[in-house]
């Protein structure tokens, strides 16, 4: 069956999904977007396209004791979706990533100056060595 190309004049919609709003409120969308700025170099763009969820933590343990903080799932570079853990003060918080099962990390890759997946295999065979 031949491919459909969309018609000229046809909406659409990948562009109002990019740009959609925050599903969270604005204060809690810019606190994920602080602490998550304020562990890039200087210089880099942020990672986060959108905030999808915040929820409030405290199930962890740290050296002083009960770790408070937050998970917030965002939505990435390339529309994925990632589950960070942060807890602490801004400019001293702990961070851990969780993705699907599957997803790679990512990193700056500064030549290309975007955000890039790592290669099929690499989380696995890191956690293996």
């Amino acid at each position: 069956m031949p491919r459909r190309r969309p018609h000229s004049d046809q909406t659409s919609f990948a562009g109002l999904l990019d740009h959609a709003p925050s599903a969270v409120p604005p204060d809690q969308d810019a606190m994920v977007r602080a602490y998550i700025a304020n562990i890039l170099p200087r210089g880099v763009p942020t990672y986060v396209r959108r905030v999808l969820a915040v929820r409030a933590y405290d199930k962890g343990s740290s050296f002083w004791g009960k770790a408070k903080g937050f998970e917030a799932d965002i939505e990435v570079f390339d529309g994925r979706c990632v589950t960070v853990r942060i807890s602490g003060r801004l400019g001293e918080a702990g961070y851990s990533w969780r993705f699907p099962a599957g997803d790679e990390g990512f990193h700056w890759d500064a030549r290309r100056e975007a955000w890039v997946r790592l290669p099929k295999g690499w989380t696995a065979k890191a956690q293996a060595a």
